[in-house]
């Protein structure tokens, strides 16, 4: 007998993909990745849903970009999309839900901080080799020292500080989800 899924888990994995859109329109346009608000919206739906839920929020968001929808960041969208440098963050996106639903819940700030920074690490993996495999094969010269440096070093500041205030405003919100 198979478990269907409740309205209440629905409209939360339509919220987190939603999150995860709008994430996606408030960016800082830089090449060949924009600074956005996305990775806070997918390591949250990692946190606050169920790791099946959270997985299925990412890939909603995912399909809707990939059939054509403006929901990558700065308003892409379509199976193009899969030929583009950053398309590896998307990637990344849904890999790191696996490990989030793996942390306890009763996390002080600080282990709240380190968890949400892993998962901007794997998300990084994936959108660093990803970028690279994309250079290499398109014939581009990008060298290892800038491939990590627009790839990862230019994220870190933003990812911190989004770390920072996900650790302090997730308890509070988590009795609202």
């Amino acid at each position: 007998m198979s478990k269907s899924i409740d309205t209440k888990e629905l409209i939360k994995i339509a919220l987190f993909s939603a999150l995860i859109i709008i994430g996606s329109y408030i960016i800082i346009p830089l090449f060949p990745v924009p600074i956005s608000l996305q990775s806070l919206f997918a390591i949250a739906s990692g946190y606050y849903l169920s790791k099946k839920y959270a997985n299925m929020s990412v890939l909603l968001y995912i399909v809707l970009g990939l059939i054509g929808l403006p929901v990558f960041a700065g308003g892409k969208g379509g199976m193009q999309t899969v030929f583009s440098p950053s398309f590896g963050y998307v990637i990344g996106f849904l890999a790191q839900t696996f490990y989030v639903r793996f942390k306890n819940r009763n996390q002080s700030k600080l282990n709240l901080f380190i968890m949400f920074m892993i998962s901007s690490l794997i998300i990084y993996c994936f959108g660093v080799i990803y970028m690279g495999l994309f250079f290499k094969l398109s014939n581009k010269q990008f060298d290892l020292w800038k491939l990590l440096f627009t790839g990862m070093i230019v994220f870190l500041p933003g990812d911190m500080l989004k770390a920072l205030i996900f650790s302090f405003v997730t308890k509070r919100i988590e009795k609202y989800i």
